[in-house]
Parts: C-alpha cells; structure tokens; sequence
C-alpha cells in the first residue's frame, strides 16, 4: 500500500486494531480533529505521534511528507527546496532523452 496516504495511516491502525475513534478518546480529542490530520487535512504533532507509537510505524513512514528518517518535521521551507529540486531533475531527464 503506497505510503503518504490516509489509506496508509487507517491501514496502521487497522492492524494494530485501532480506530480514529480509539484515537480521539485517548487524547481527549473530538474524532473529526483525528480524521482531519489522518487525511491530510489538518496536522497535530501530538496525533500524528501517538498514531506512530499505538501503530508501531514510524512518522516518516506514515507521512513522508512531513518527518524525514529520524522522526524530525520538515520545515515548509525545505518541502519547497525539495519540491524544486525534484522538478529540476524532471526538466534535466526530459532534456536528455529529447537529445
């Protein structure tokens, strides 16, 4: 299942036999703010880590987006670096098979 992806994350708590609900109650947090950042909509360090520690699954493997390899957030500003970075290796590849 492709990683970065709400499916991803409820897949986790799936199998740890979990639910948002289960989430929600034991942070003393309304379900609709879990679903929010489990889809992408919102974003809570507390959530996204105690999702992480019931799942067993790492941060950056349940939002790659966001935590890189040790656990740590990334900064918008090295998402953009990244993000551009990626583009320039596209433009670079087409150049190359065009010649």
């Amino acid at each position: 299942m492709e990683k970065n992806n709400p499916h991803f994350v409820n897949f986790a708590l799936r199998c740890a036999g979990l639910t948002q609900a289960d989430i929600a109650s034991r942070l003393d947090r309304k379900v609709n703010t879990v679903c929010a950042v489990v889809n992408g909509r919102g974003r809570s360090r507390r959530i996204e880590a105690i999702i992480s520690l019931m799942t067993g699954v790492p941060l950056h493997e349940l939002w790659p987006k966001w935590y890189d390899a040790d656990g740590r957030r990334i900064s918008r500003r090295r998402r953009s670096i990244d993000q551009a970075v990626r583009q320039f290796e596209r433009a670079q590849a087409m150049l190359q098979r065009a010649a």
